[in-house]
């Protein structure tokens, strides 16, 4: 035996199991997602033999192990920046209720819209406030600081849900996490 140690690591919604050596890490691998990494490609069999015994004690379903060991840990990008994108889903003529796909300022953007009628083109060449410049103005507001959120959200692997739905027309009657 390689002499391989496991801990369980809970926390943020991940259940995760470390792999080490002694003082080395060998790797991890995410029971919920099957996400896993492997610092020492050569530990792969025995890195495998301690997260199947780990999910054993869970009670959790054992990991289904992805083809030959050399491609177990892929080597990383050659741009780092393409590890950073969050790959967009498949379009379809459906509707879709992915938050993820809605963009900063979209539903302020989309009042304004709404409200721009005669009246409020009139009052605009007038120099008037009307609602629908107050609802582009935030959309404007919201794109700026949503852009940086991105950025942001992006070097540390998060993604920011933009023009969530909320009130009484576009709130969830439940809500799971």
């Amino acid at each position: 035996m390689d002499d391989l140690e496991a801990k369980v690591w809970r926390r943020y919604g991940h259940l995760r199991i470390y792999v080490s050596r002694g003082e080395q890490k060998v790797g991890w691998y995410d029971v919920r997602t099957g996400r896993h990494e492997i610092d020492l490609p050569e530990l792969a069999a025995p890195f495998w033999d301690a997260v199947r015994t780990e999910c054993h004690n869970l009670n959790e379903p054992p990991p289904s192990i992805p083809g030959p060991p050399h491609l177990i840990a892929p080597p990383p990008p050659a741009n780092p920046e393409s590890a950073l994108t969050i790959p967009s889903p498949a379009v379809t003529d459906e509707p879709d209720d992915d938050l993820g796909l809605n963009r900063a300022g979209a539903a302020a953007q989309a009042r304004s819209d709404e409200l721009r009628d005669w009246r409020a083109w009139l009052a605009a060449m007038f120099g008037a406030r009307t609602e629908s410049r107050d609802f582009a103005v935030g959309a404007k507001a919201e794109r700026t600081v949503g852009g940086k959120l991105d950025k942001w959200a992006r070097k540390h692997g998060w993604h920011v849900l933009h023009a969530v739905p909320v009130g009484r027309n576009g709130a969830p009657t439940s809500t799971t996490y």
